[in-house]
């Protein structure tokens, strides 16, 4: 695969020289806008170097960071012109400069866009990926990743034509060169990282999904990091996702991601992590041996309340999966202090922090019993219990219910007095608010526990 550059051996030195001449001479100049109607009429010339003249200044001109002149160049009718200019097959350096601007009218709004694929420039960019001139390719896969981001007909019409398989390979061959030495390679991988992406959304394709996994290594060193990980999290609930996940080793590139300055990378990144941790209790606990607690005593103290969130539901997976793992978290003071924290004073997370304790009761031995009451399992409940709330009454009964039935009741007189008077006070609140389920759920524990010798009046 050859670059445009002097070594391009299609063309002649001398030929190679004056086209990077004319490139650069147009480039570094101020271009009026009020020109773009020469350099569209400079496409119809039948010199050569005149087309690629016009070909240069369009590019320019539509590419303006701040004033893009694409509908200008729609509206003098540039863009047929520049079909016919490509399939002439002139030189590479004229299909490159048409691709280029190609694909930055392909990134206007929906109209500009639609310009570009009704005249066939889905089938084209596809053809165009697999081209021997690398800068071509690449500039291709850039507009297909443009044309997939903005509409769910331009996403099928590339699939079906097989525009994923033309991005994978030039990918392939991106990642060579990388492994060659070659380290410019990067930007044109993670430019097919994003154009995947972008297929990706809302397609179930396992196919597409493994080779993003497979390229998420270099996505971690580039600005579109945010965009694989949102595409990804849209499929994690997918057991089989999952597993690509675990054959490609992007675990840890993801747990990593959770050190990322970028909210939303971190919020994503979670959102992953969470999934996972929602599978196989293999799952949960290969991600406790890779340090997950040690990312998430950072987070459980975020600014953001979302990312509070998701990391709390993390915990609340990870101690529902096995005993093992909620004894892991037990032994983790930071966590165990930050998590009483936030059960007592955050009114948007109380909830969600007391279902990794009502979790962790599910498992929870008598040996374990001590470290939840230091964590404030007590002073918690009857905080639940003030402010008289079913959905919070029922958790607490449910976590009253699970230490019942994992311990021995004579072994929980060390704290009969505690629990007599958060029965007595629940079974109380529960009879006066006629909530009479509640009641018969209370009336249970309580004869069982008496049977024990506890003296809790009903």
């Amino acid at each position: 695969m050859q670059h445009l550059d002097f070594e391009n051996d299609l063309l002649t030195p001398e030929d190679n020289l004056k086209y990077n001449k004319i490139q650069k001479s147009i480039l570094k100049e101020h271009i009026k806008k009020e020109l773009i109607g020469v350099f569209v009429k400079q496409l119809d010339s039948e010199d050569i170097y005149i087309k690629y003249h016009g070909l240069v200044g369009i590019r320019k001109l539509v590419s303006h960071e701040t004033d893009p002149q694409i509908s200008q160049a729609i509206d003098l009718g540039a863009v047929p012109l520049i079909f016919s200019i490509i399939k002439m097959n002139i030189t590479p350096y004229h299909t490159y400069e048409s691709c280029y601007i190609l694909t930055n009218i392909a990134s206007g709004n929906q109209e500009e866009t639609a310009v570009v694929a009704d005249l066939g420039g889905i089938e084209l960019f596809i053809e165009l990926t697999k081209s021997k001139i690398f800068d071509i390719a690449e500039q291709s896969v850039w507009a297909l990743g443009n044309l997939a981001g903005d509409n769910d007909e331009y996403k099928n019409k590339i699939l079906e034509g097989g525009g994923h398989q033309a991005i994978i390979e030039f990918a392939q061959v991106c990642e060579g060169l990388l492994n060659d030495g070659f380290n410019g390679s990067l930007n044109s991988l993670n430019q097919c990282v994003w154009a995947l992406t972008n297929l990706c959304q809302n397609q179930s394709s396992l196919y597409i999904i493994s080779n993003i996994c497979k390229l998420l290594k270099y996505a971690q060193q580039s600005n579109n990091l945010l965009e694989v990980l949102n595409a990804l999290s849209e499929h994690t609930k997918q057991q089989e996702v999952v597993q690509l996940l675990f054959e490609n080793q992007c675990i840890k590139i993801i747990l990593q991601s959770l050190t990322h300055k970028s909210f939303e990378v971190i919020r994503s990144a979670s959102a992953i992590l969470v999934d996972i941790s929602m599978g196989s209790k293999e799952q949960a606990k290969y991600l406790i041996e890779q340090q997950l607690l040690k990312y998430i005593q950072k987070l459980l103290t975020h600014n953001k309340v979302q990312i509070r969130k998701l990391v709390v539901q993390l915990l609340q997976m990870i101690a529902i999966s096995s005993y093992e793992l909620t004894v892991e978290i037990l032994k983790d003071q930071l966590i165990m202090n930050q998590l009483s924290n936030i059960a007592i004073q955050d009114q948007k997370l109380m909830i969600d922090a007391f279902r990794v304790y009502l979790n962790m009761t599910q498992f929870i031995q008598i040996q374990d019993l001590q470290s939840l009451i230091n964590y404030k399992y007590f002073q918690i409940i009857q905080l639940f219990t003030l402010k008289q709330e079913k959905g919070e009454i029922k958790l607490i009964i449910d976590s009253i219910q699970n230490l019942i039935q994992n311990i021995d009741p004579y072994q929980l007189k060390t704290w009969q007095q505690e629990f007599q008077g958060i029965l007595q006070n629940l079974i109380k609140l529960a009879a006066n608010l006629s909530w009479q389920t509640e009641v018969e759920q209370l009336q249970v524990i309580i004869q069982k526990l008496n049977a024990y010798e506890f003296q809790i009046n009903l």
